[in-house]
């Protein structure tokens, strides 16, 4: 095999297993209309919660999660806000800290 021409010459031998597995993908759903879990808009009472519990110490998401017991989602949501606006910084051991000095 030196080209795709090669590839597509030798399709035909590999016909029978094409029409074998054609039911391989009936149920395909197009990945724009796939059924998501929704995650619901953090409050801005979560997003203070969050942020009163973060400090220049690195503490790990499973504390943050049993501190305020909120679903992981919504602390994921709200850190990643805080990391882009560079309110927060991740380190070794997936912890997070504020960032003091902007």
């Amino acid at each position: 095999m030196e080209s795709v021409d090669d590839i597509v010459a030798n399709l035909p031998q590999y016909e029978e297993f094409i029409k074998k597995d054609d039911g391989l993908f009936k149920d395909f759903v197009e990945l724009g209309t796939v059924n998501t879990r929704y995650v619901k808009e953090p409050s801005q009472k979560e997003r203070t919660a969050i942020l009163e519990l973060l400090s220049a110490v690195p503490i790990d998401f499973e504390y943050l999660q049993k501190e305020i017991e909120l679903p992981l989602p919504i602390i994921y949501t709200v850190i990643l806000e805080l990391e882009l606006a560079g309110t927060v910084m991740r380190h070794a051991g997936n912890k997070i800290s504020l960032v003091y000095n902007k």
